[in-house]
């Protein structure tokens, strides 16, 4: 890495220092800012002689194990890392295995397990299930490490964790295939919600070649690294993020060595030193020499997580330093407080209070405002006070007549007494009464009132007092208030009466209930009965519709019912929904009791047989149709090369002319004539002695008529041309077991989860949207091969376009989560794109020279993988033909990161100096005025 973080970039200490600084800056100023703050509020005397509060400190960070370069040689220090002896956590020598035997391995003074049979059951207890899990959530960087010698051809899990019915279900696994030599690696992505989300990360490789090979497999973040032999072989960006929450299915995992479940991908072979190492570097315990990457991407998630944290303290930071603004704003509007002088010369602080004389007073600000304070009197009318005296006074009261000094009261109609000064009398009113509209013999008078009234006098429609539940009622010289009926009280106040809480109702047929109502009562029917004619019946709610097609009504007592699902059907919560003991496979249905409606492509009673789409020939004349598994492309026929019209957008077959790209095979002096679909070699007469219809192979002379093999497929000279077709298996001659395995073993396989259902060796079928082989009694299944692009279904079975495709759901739900081939390419940790080569996965819409020549590049290479197991290992000449990437973050991004957070620190610590630095000012003025 070149520029000016370069140095920087060889030890981890030294970013984790630079974070540490930069914490320790936010909160410096934070404690600064929050503490000036509250010493500008308090008051004089409060932080008068009370000196500050140190600042608190944050920890510093005690150094990670690392080098000042960028290489380590030694391995970590254990307490840095975690650790998992797979082997150790067995506990062999409590208990043993059917299976599974010790023997002596060639790379530790461990011992390796060496697996063999066809059926054994290995798994870890819910402890060593848990300390992986412990692990991998709280590592940003964890290596699964073993030593590996696998069987030639086998096909077998190395280590899973497994959930659901029959611990089919990966949550985590890790798969050898010996017989497509691949290192397959299943994982449960972040934010999946069916099994049907989880990845697959397929790595070209071979393992089971019955050699010893040391394996490292190293997540980083979102980076998954290979390392075979100490040689790191492959890099690359997961395309979801591991999820490490182990959070859905915790429970119900389990945690298996050697095989995913009791009855799949059983491993054949020997593992030794099997462990999970978390932590930065773990490989280096399997490769202490290996170089080392600064940072991981483990380490730059880790960066990247803290300096979203140190952004968050930032916006904190700016919130409380636009508050702090605001306060300050404030503060700078208010004037000082001011003492009081008075004319004594005493001094009286702002707002102390004080009595002079009859007045209290208080100085505001420099003011002094005074009032007379006397204490509350118990009279009537107080005594205004006399001369030298500061409050009212009340004069005496007169006991006789039950009134204080200055009070009036009238003891009966008419008449009004009062008091003044202890002396008490009354005297009579004079008539002194409003006018009356209506005739005098018609006016009445009250012995307990002063004047009289008109006889009917309408008194509640001049206003009342009543409740709401009450009825006004008019008398001669008033008006009274009655509760109505269903309420009781005094009519100003009025409650309802709940009739059903006694014996006051009429609620006593059998099955009824009295039920209050506001005023009055109802009679209801039990719940579980209806009123049918004047009395209360049992209700069956089965005489109604109420269960569906698919259960059946059970009466369980008078309005009461229970659903039962019918055989084939079982309870969803309130449903009950058609089941399938065997499952549809591969997108498709259950519709009905052992019904499976299968998604387009496949068929068969459990949706796991492929549909020949080639069998109604969609793709016309010029074109082959290329049967897929649970789809189909056309491909030009020989002779034919795909055209597409720009303007209809329409692709065809068109001919193509071999003779002018060089691409016959005319020995000269013959000449290449092109025909439609094909040419000829034409010699001419001045060359009729020297001319031969023997074909030009790789430079070399092939006589006309000769008949050769090229991997799995028969080729022909015929007059100058060659043309190779695929070898027909005939099994009893001697074929290669690669090209036609179907002649060679005939061990059967049995279907993962149809019982019954077996496979011969050769059979292929698919199984959770994975193509699954038979091959010498041994399953091996992969991810099936999609066309590059996600083809909407085509609503009739025929067309012409000779690049159409067809794909199920399988392929619809891989292209939506990311193509499964490993030429696509890939983002790493940096967001910087990395190009894998290698051999295509599919081709659709290309021509015919190019499918044969990429499925002769695939031949080629089973053909020679096949052919160099039989004596000695090929790992080392397969990597030779297999491309691979080493993926080297892009550092300079770290550069920009750390630029950017220093400057939007340094700006933002600017900012936050100033207020302090005010106050600090305005704290100082203060204190020497008051001084």
């Amino acid at each position: 890495m070149y520029g000016r973080f370069s140095k920087l970039c060889r030890s981890s200490l030294v970013f984790r220092t630079l974070l540490v600084i930069l914490a320790t800056m936010v909160h410096q100023a934070e404690t600064d800012i929050s503490g000036d703050l509250q010493s500008a509020y308090s008051t004089p005397s409060s932080s008068a002689g009370s000196p500050p509060h140190p600042p608190s400190r944050r920890g510093t960070a005690t150094p990670s194990w690392s080098t000042s370069s960028g290489t380590r040689s030694a391995s970590p220090p254990t307490s840095s890392v975690s650790y998992l002896d797979l082997i150790a956590s067995l506990n062999l020598h409590n208990s043993t295995f059917s299976g599974v035997e010790i023997q002596q391995g060639p790379h530790f003074s461990t011992p390796a397990l060496h697996f063999t049979g066809s059926t054994r059951t290995v798994y870890y207890s819910t402890v060593a299930r848990d300390s992986l899990a412990s692990i991998v959530r709280s590592s940003k960087e964890f290596s699964f490490l073993t030593s590996i010698r696998q069987r030639r051809h086998n096909s077998g899990t190395l280590i899973a964790l497994s959930f659901g019915k029959l611990q089919y279900y990966r949550y985590i696994e890790i798969q050898s295939s010996g017989r497509r030599d691949e290192l397959r690696i299943h994982y449960w992505p972040k934010y999946a919600t069916s099994h049907l989300d989880v990845q697959v990360e397929t790595f070209p490789m071979r393992l089971a070649d019955d050699s010893w090979h040391r394996l490292g497999i190293v997540i980083s973040g979102d980076q998954i690294d290979i390392l075979l032999d100490c040689r790191r072989i492959y890099s690359r960006v997961l395309r979801r993020e591991l999820d490490t929450s182990f959070s859905p299915f915790s429970e119900d995992l389990t945690l298996w060595i050697g095989q995913r479940n009791p009855n799949d991908f059983l491993f054949k072979g020997y593992l030794q030193g099997a462990r999970i190492v978390g932590g930065e570097y773990g490989y280096l315990e399997q490769c202490p020499s290996l170089d080392t990457a600064c940072p991981t991407c483990g380490q730059f998630s880790a960066l990247e997580n803290t300096v979203n944290h140190l952004l968050t303290q930032v916006e904190e930071l700016t919130s409380k330093l636009n508050q702090a603004h605001h306060r300050i704003s404030q503060l700078e509007e208010c004037e000082c407080s001011k003492n009081c002088v008075l004319a004594g010369g005493s001094v009286k602080r702002n707002q102390e209070s004080w009595l002079d004389g009859c007045d209290n007073c208080i100085c505001n600000n420099g003011i002094v405002s005074c009032a007379p304070e006397c204490p509350e009197l118990q009279c009537a009318s107080p005594i205004p006070p006399s001369p030298g005296s500061c409050c009212p006074t009340c004069g005496a009261s007169c006991p006789l007549f039950n009134l204080t000094h200055g009070e009036v009261s009238f003891p009966k109609p008419c008449h009004r007494c009062q008091c003044v000064d202890g002396v008490g009398s009354c005297r009579r009113l004079k008539n002194d009464c409003p006018p009356l509209h209506c005739d005098p013999s018609q006016q009445i008078h009250d012995d307990n009132q002063c004047c009289p009234v008109c006889k009917g006098t309408d008194w509640c429609s001049l206003g009342h007092d009543c409740d709401e539940f009450a009825d006004c009622v008019s008398d001669l010289f008033t008006h009274s208030c009655h509760c109505k009926p269903g309420y009781q009280g005094d009519g100003r106040t009025c409650v309802d009466v709940n009739e059903c809480s006694g014996s006051n109702h009429l609620c006593t047929a059998p099955n009824s209930r009295c039920v209050n109502q506001p005023g009055s009562y109802t009679c209801q029917c039990q719940p579980g009965f209806r009123d049918v004619d004047g009395a209360c019946r049992p209700i069956n709610p089965c005489d109604e519709p109420v269960c569906g097609e698919s259960a059946d009504c059970v009466y369980l007592g008078p309005g009461r019912h229970r659903c039962s699902c019918r055989s084939g059907f079982s309870q969803q919560g309130n449903l009950c929904v058609a089941e399938c003991l065997s499952g549809c496979d591969n997108g498709g249905k259950c519709v009905a009791p052992d019904t499976c409606e299968c998604a387009p492509g496949f068929t068969g009673a459990h949706c796991e047989e492929d549909v020949d789409e080639c069998a109604s020939a969609p793709c016309g004349a010029e074109a082959r149709c290329v049967n897929m598994v649970g789809w189909y492309y056309c491909a030009c026929k020989p002779g034919f090369v795909s055209y597409h019209n720009p303007l209809d957008g329409q692709h065809a077959c068109v001919d193509e002319d071999e003779c002018a790209t060089s691409e016959h095979t005319c020995h000269p002096p013959a000449r290449c004539q092109n025909t439609l679909g094909g040419y000829r070699c034409v010699c001419a007469a001045e060359d009729a002695s020297s001319c031969s219809s023997a074909c030009l192979v790789e430079g070399g002379r092939v006589e006309d008529g000769t008949r050769w093999e090229d991997g799995c497929s028969t080729c022909t000279c015929d007059q100058g041309r060659v043309t190779c077709v695929q070898t027909k298996c005939d099994c009893s001659l001697h074929i290669d077991s690669l090209c036609c395995p179907e002649c060679h073993v005939k061990k059967a396989c049995p279907h993962q989860g149809v019982p019954g259902k077996v496979y011969m060796s050769g059979d292929r079928w698919i199984h959770h949207c994975m193509e699954c082989e038979c091959l010498n009694g041994e399953v091996d299944c992969w991810p099936l091969d999609c066309p590059d692009y996600c083809p909407s279904i085509p609503s009739s079975s025929s067309s012409s376009s000779p690049t159409s495709s067809s794909s199920s759901s399988c392929c619809t739900n891989q292209c939506k989560a990311g193509s499964n081939n490993s030429t696509l390419g890939c983002k790493d940790c940096f967001n910087q794109v990395r190009k894998v080569l290698g051999p295509r996965n599919h081709f659709v819409g290309k021509s015919q020279l190019e499918v044969e020549f990429q499925a002769g590049l695939g031949h080629l290479r089973s053909h020679l993988a096949y052919r160099s197991g039989a004596g000695h290992s090929s790992t080392g000449f397969l990597l030779l033909i297999v491309s691979t990437v080493h993926v080297i973050c892009i550092q300079e991004v770290l550069q920009h990161t750390v630029l950017s957070v220093l400057q939007l620190m340094q700006s933002v610590l600017q900012l936050a100096w100033r207020p302090v630095i005010h106050l600090r000012r305005l704290r100082s003025t203060s204190t020497s005025w008051r001084m």
